[in-house]
């Protein structure tokens, strides 16, 4: 990887040219996107999640492995 990239350090560097692309092209975007949501978001962000109940019976659960 580092052979491919480079290093930030090196201004001519595929990784240092990548990393101003994105630098520039998500500057000014808003930290947060107004998007429609199904119940307000906490005021202070706690980073917990939550989990889904899932069944996989045991022929699907043997193809999955096998894969």
């Amino acid at each position: 990887q580092r052979e491919l990239l480079g290093t930030e350090d090196d201004p001519d560097s595929l990784a240092t040219r990548q990393l101003a692309h994105w630098k520039h092209t998500l500057d000014g975007i808003p930290d947060q996107l107004q998007l429609p949501y199904d119940h307000p978001r906490p005021t202070i962000t706690d980073h917990h999640g939550d989990t889904v109940p899932l069944t996989i019976d045991p022929t699907l659960h043997h193809h999955l492995t096998t894969l």
